[in-house]
């Protein structure tokens, strides 16, 4: 199954954002499924729920950082860091915004209203969509080797 499906299928079962985006893509850069899972973990929502940047970001760039091993650190770290201001530049070009609460027009929303909504499940769809559009940014920024190491 092609990673970006595979994200989105994750996410529509049950992983946060940032899950879904770590379990499809890190796999092929050489993290495995409970690492990624335990990574992923308390960046939903926007980093712990709290409507911060967008865990399919977060999710995203951690795999990013992973993709660089095996290079020098400086080297590494480099073009880590290219790679996640591009991710970030075409996210906002595409959606205007990182932070969670202003993706999914909720920033006027309490601590306790936020947390309500997305404890029902209210935004799914939204960030459905925005899974499915980090995640294509993120397989156009991948190594090409990246799908290959194991």
């Amino acid at each position: 199954m092609k990673r970006k499906k595979k994200a989105v299928k994750l996410f529509q079962s049950g992983c946060n954002c940032s899950q879904a985006m770590a379990v499809a893509f890190g796999r092929d850069c050489g993290l495995d499924k409970k690492t990624a899972m335990n990574l992923g973990r308390a960046f939903g929502g926007g980093m712990g729920q709290s409507g911060s940047t967008c865990g399919a970001i977060t999710g995203a760039i951690m795999v990013l950082g992973f993709s660089r091993r095996g290079a020098k650190e400086s080297k590494a770290r480099s073009q880590a860091n290219d790679a996640t201001r591009e991710l970030l530049d075409r996210f906002v070009e595409n959606r205007g915004a990182l932070a969670c609460r202003k993706l999914l027009d909720k920033e006027g929303l309490a601590d306790a209203e936020w947390l309500c909504a997305k404890g029902k499940g209210k935004f799914r769809p939204v960030c459905t969509e925005i899974v499915k559009e980090t995640a294509e940014i993120l397989d156009d920024l991948l190594p090409r080797g990246a799908a290959r190491k194991k």
